[in-house]
């Protein structure tokens, strides 16, 4: 007779356990928006062709990485994204920049086990639009040109990202992110600024991208 009431005891408790939990999960935000704000460093990369030029290498400088995701949970642990941004970085030894603007989909992954800490991981894939802005003399024929403008190219990306958010309540976190991001070679037409005609190509291999920033979180 004990031992059938403590069973029941016991399956009374299992069961309001798990109504407390699927009703807490349930009333969860699924919702939210982030953004992020950091620094933006863009690897070294082989030139295909530099207007008349070919081959070499060029450098980057560091630049600026901005980021705005919205995305909805569908379990506590898993979410799908939409993620656009900004990055912008500076050509070593060329007064030219460039930007780079995604539009990918992720998926997330979140360990939601270390009490307000929550470390997650990611991937994604999508397109970005890669814009060359430039202002100089280049090399074209046997003289120099002066080319002045920009033109962009719409490329494939994929990116591999994680991090950890430190939730204030259970809406609002900040956290650091950091984001890898690849993409094919991106080319643009070079056009004469005295004459306005495309004189050439600049085209680089494969660019490979990385964001270090700090996050704002907010569940809706």
């Amino acid at each position: 007779m004990k031992r059938q009431t403590y069973a029941t005891l016991l399956t009374a408790v299992c069961l309001c356990g798990a109504l407390g939990t699927a009703s807490v999960n349930a009333a969860d935000p699924k919702w939210y928006a982030q953004a992020d704000l950091g620094v933006s460093l863009v690897n070294n990369t082989d030139i295909g062709q530099f207007v008349n030029a070919t081959g070499g290498e060029m450098k980057f400088d560091a630049g600026f990485a901005s980021g705005l995701t919205a995305g909805y949970h569908f379990t506590p642990w898993l979410a799908a994204e939409f993620q656009t941004g900004y990055m912008l970085n500076g050509l070593e030894g060329v007064d030219a920049v460039l930007s780079q603007c995604p539009l990918m989909v992720n998926l997330t992954y979140e360990l939601r086990k270390c009490g307000k800490f929550v470390p997650f991981v990611g991937v994604g894939a999508g397109g970005l639009l890669s814009i060359l802005s430039i202002d100089d003399r280049v090399v074209a024929g046997e003289g120099t040109v002066r080319v002045d403008g920009s033109d962009a190219d719409l490329l494939f990306a994929y990116q591999a990202f994680g991090g950890m958010r430190y939730n204030f309540n259970d809406r609002m976190s900040v956290g650091f992110l950091y984001r890898f991001r690849g993409t094919g070679g991106p080319s643009w037409d070079v056009e004469d600024w005295f004459t306005g005609e495309t004189i050439g190509k600049i085209s680089f291999d494969d660019v490979f991208s990385h964001a270090f920033t700090v996050l704002f979180n907010f569940r809706l």
